[in-house]
């Protein structure tokens, strides 16, 4: 039978597809080999092996290194969240950001996945709501005995970690005296890992800072690409 590997391709305008505004996404593609073990075939095997082993570094949203190489699951199963395919978790955060995908590219994804098995939704992450107990007849406390009211329990006060402020001016870093408060432009970043560099994202603007705070380009398909920047952008 035939392998159930979902893997990618990174020929541009067939496996990975362009968005208007710049990056690409890939196509779902089902491996064409014979299955050996698991519906899987001895090369997706050892994709699934290389994969599980990079997921374990993964410190963003998405995997590092050449996506063609690593195994998406199954072609019947959840689109991983590190996959950059059509309606994955990684697509549908670019869509929220602004991403657009032309019609004409559109008719091409329809195309290439109407063969597929639709994989399932992704989980939406939130509490699950648990049914309150029902107490039997027999187990009610008599009328003249009111029921105790147990006290809720304190909770414990949490802190939270500020995460790293930069001020994009320099001169206000060496001269502080002289700040202006109404002036002063910050960023909330967090750290990442960018082709084994760790730097620091402003996931806002996709701009990249060094470790000491200095500008280094914008985030683009997984690696810094050099770009003017713009402190009045909003």
């Amino acid at each position: 039978m035939r392998c159930v590997g979902r893997l990618v391709s990174d020929v541009k305008g067939v496996g990975a597809i362009p968005f208007e505004n710049g990056g690409f996404f890939h196509l779902p593609i089902q491996c064409d080999r014979i299955e050996k073990c698991d519906g899987l075939c001895e090369m997706c095997l050892k994709r699934k092996e290389r994969t599980d082993a990079k997921v374990t570094l993964i410190t963003g949203s998405s995997i590092q290194g050449t996506h063609p190489s690593y195994l998406h699951g199954i072609v019947s199963g959840p689109i991983p969240f590190w996959s950059h395919i059509y309606d994955g978790d990684w697509f549908r955060l670019k869509i929220s950001k602004g991403a657009i995908v032309s019609e004409d590219n559109m008719t091409k994804v329809k195309k290439a996945i109407a063969d597929l098995p639709v994989p399932p939704e992704p989980e939406k992450k939130g509490r699950k709501k648990i049914a309150a107990p029902t107490v039997p007849a027999a187990a009610a406390v008599p009328a003249a005995v009111p029921a105790a009211v147990p006290k809720k329990p304190k909770r414990a006060a949490v802190k939270l970690a500020v995460p790293p402020v930069i001020p994009l001016m320099a001169a206000l870093v060496e001269k502080p005296e002289e700040i202006d408060e109404e002036n002063v432009v910050k960023i909330v970043v967090r750290k990442v890992e960018v082709d084994g560099r760790t730097v620091y994202l402003d996931s806002s603007t996709d701009k990249v800072y060094d470790m000491k705070c200095k500008y280094l380009g914008r985030l683009k398909e997984d690696s810094i690409v050099p770009f003017p920047d713009s402190d009045e952008e909003t």
